[in-house]
């Protein structure tokens, strides 16, 4: 992270190596399908569930278009063993293939052609695959946080998950946190709306039909097993084994995406660094000392190490983004009472932590609007003024004191990761009720 600059008088100086933490390439189902293992697992599921091909381009393969593209490189941070990069789309594809392979011993087609399964058997097999799809899909809007910014990291927006997939949004590369806080009830709400949204129509209007089927399929999404009923009999089962068993080869969408940018993480960093002595440096060394779950996610990550095309003052939003990062962690001075994880993840700050950052960093001189322009230019934070705000000591005692108008900033909680990790997000309900709404329709996007 430190590169050594030639010693000067006998001083000894450190360049600092700005980064922000690791995003990912959004990629296409396409890039995704163009792999070798990924065409190998879908012909298996176009094998079980045995229908002709016009059919199968009609309901099967949006199905797993849509999923893909949705779901990108995501964790699935409920499951320890699929808590890595691409493994929600791991876990996704192993259970649907898994419970087809349940649903044809128990229902075998013997020897019937594709055109001549009967239209009941055939939509219960659809109904089937897209339950073992689409299952927990509910957990994106409700615990994960995933900004989509540009190649270098910068001028992000926050992704709504309910609206479309990420390449509609405007999205060419992401990164992401998750909230430690449980929103299972919110989770196995939109599950059934995202399923229908990424659907063919005619699929939805399918399994609609067979009131009873649909009932089960709409309950087994919403997690609701003893609504379930035989779709919970054949993949819950599978699942637990499928847990306990992980031996599905990884890196699906690793192995597949080959057209991204990949910065040289020795790349020496342009002239306008900021030159640190080595008492000041070590405000910036600690980075990987983070006392939040954290959740490994190997994988295709692109780390900016440069940012050549930006303003002179770019690199001071980045260095008080890594100060920020050790004052949480308590590596610096703490901000505790300055810095805050609202309920719906964004991570706020009052003004007060940037004349922190400046007291402890005499070099960088002792404007705190130089930094917030650089944060705001950048597109990494937001300023939102009215704030009605308690100290949250006196609420978390239990008192009322009189709200009091407050200037705050609210900055990207993705941001707040380290370059091999991203941690989860601490939120309470206290908080959530000094900021009520204080997030909505929050775009993180550069001034203009």
């Amino acid at each position: 992270m430190f590169k050594k600059v030639a010693p000067k008088n006998q001083s000894s100086k450190t360049k600092i190596q700005r980064k922000i933490p690791p995003h990912y390439t959004v990629t296409s189902a396409q890039m995704v399908l163009s792999n070798k293992k990924m065409q190998l697992l879908i012909s298996r599921i176009k094998n079980l569930v045995y229908i002709t091909d016009d059919y199968w381009q009609v309901l099967y393969q949006p199905v797993i278009n849509n999923y893909i593209e949705f779901i990108q490189a995501l964790p699935a941070v409920k499951y320890e063993a699929f808590n890595k990069h691409n493994g929600f789309l791991e876990l996704g594809i192993r259970r649907t293939i898994d419970s087809l392979v349940a649903h044809r011993k128990n229902n075998p087609v013997k020897n019937l052609k594709p055109d001549e399964i009967p239209a009941s058997a055939a939509l219960l097999t659809y109904a089937i695959f897209t339950a073992a799809f689409f299952r927990g899909i509910g957990q994106i809007p409700a615990i994960y946080w995933i900004s989509l910014c540009d190649s270098n990291g910068f001028h992000g927006h926050r992704w709504n998950p309910m609206e479309s997939n990420m390449s509609a949004q405007k999205g060419t590369h992401y990164r992401y946190t998750t909230e430690s806080i449980n929103r299972d009830i919110l989770a196995n709400y939109t599950s059934p709306i995202l399923a229908k949204n990424m659907m063919p129509h005619e699929g939805f209007v399918w399994i609609s039909s067979d009131k009873l089927l649909f009932e089960a399929w709409l309950a087994f999404l919403q997690n609701d097993v003893e609504r379930s009923g035989f779709i919970a009999e054949i993949i819950l089962p599978i699942e637990e084994k499928i847990l306990q068993n992980p031996n599905l080869e990884s890196a699906l969408i690793a192995t597949a995406s080959h057209d991204y940018i990949n910065h040289n993480e020795n790349q020496p960093v342009d002239n306008n660094d900021v030159n640190f002595s080595k008492q000041e440096q070590t405000q910036f060394t600690k980075t990987n000392n983070f006392s939040h779950e954290i959740g490994k996610t190997p994988g295709i990550a692109i780390t900016s190490t440069d940012i050549s095309g930006y303003s002179g003052t770019a690199e001071y939003g980045l260095l008080f983004i890594e100060w920020l990062k050790n004052s949480i962690e308590g590596v610096s001075r703490r901000t505790d009472r300055l810095v805050h994880f609202v309920s719906d993840g964004a991570a706020v700050f009052h003004p007060e932590v940037i004349k922190s950052f400046l007291t402890e960093n005499p070099r960088l001189g002792n404007d705190p609007q130089k930094i917030l322009k650089s944060l705001q230019d950048l597109g990494l934070a937001k300023k939102q003024t009215n704030i009605l705000h308690h100290k949250v000591s006196t609420v978390n005692l239990g008192g009322f004191n009189k709200p009091q108008s407050k200037t705050v900033f609210i900055l990207d909680p993705t941001l707040l990761t380290t370059q091999n990790t991203q941690s989860t997000l601490q939120t309470t309900n206290t908080i959530t009720a000094h900021y009520p709404t204080l997030t909505q329709n929050l775009q993180l996007n550069p001034k203009k």
